[in-house]
């Protein structure tokens, strides 16, 4: 699926990854048609960082917010 507005980081034949504000992509994505989510959170968000995360709770409420967008079968990989 290619978003409109959004470039691409990444592009095959088999689909695309897009690399920028989380928030602002999600809103462009239908409902259901999200297949994988891959995220890595900074050490279970427990140390604030120089760029200002996300308390874990936050970080879990916004993952509970954007659950819609998962398609059945999908998989989610927190590292």
């Amino acid at each position: 699926m290619i978003l409109e507005k959004h470039s691409p980081a990444y592009l095959t034949k088999w689909g695309a990854a897009y690399r920028g504000d989380s928030l602002e992509l999600l809103a462009a994505l239908p409902d259901s048609s999200v297949n994988l989510v891959l995220t890595s959170p900074p050490f279970a968000l427990q140390r604030e960082k120089e760029y200002g995360n996300k308390a874990q709770a936050e970080y879990v409420a916004w993952l509970a917010h954007n659950f819609f967008l998962f398609a059945n079968h999908s998989s989610l990989h927190v590292r």
